[in-house]
């Protein structure tokens, strides 16, 4: 499954911020607070030009933050839709964010990620 990549604008917000909620959710009892992508700005980062979608058929299926850190790409948030999670959407938000690091010349990604999402750890 595969989807179309884009820089997110204004008009996402709702969607963005929807599957924010649901990909991070899970995470407010572990970490006893709603982790920062849950309490992020989506405007203001739609406007810095940090937020890319993965959507089909209008639907937003995934989204990546990315902030260009001068020496490296800051990949600050990584989400998918529950329904589509494993069919490879992630993946590709992935590639794409190693594909923006070579283009802005950045030999690095790294990776926020919070103590209670080991699942995360590995990448």
């Amino acid at each position: 499954m595969s989807a179309a990549l884009r820089s997110g604008n204004n008009s996402d917000v709702p969607s963005i911020v929807s599957l924010v909620q649901e990909a991070y959710g899970q995470y407010v009892a572990a970490e006893g607070s709603k982790p920062a992508p849950m309490t992020a700005d989506y405007h203001d980062l739609v406007e810095k030009e940090q937020v890319w979608v993965a959507e089909r058929d209008i639907e937003i299926l995934g989204l990546l933050v990315l902030e260009d850190r001068g020496d490296h790409l800051l990949l600050e948030n990584i989400a998918v839709a529950a329904q589509i999670r494993g069919q490879g959407i992630g993946r590709q938000l992935l590639e794409f964010a190693d594909a923006r690091a070579r283009a802005l010349g950045r030999p690095e990604i790294r990776l926020y990620t919070g103590a209670v999402m080991t699942q995360n750890l590995h990448y």
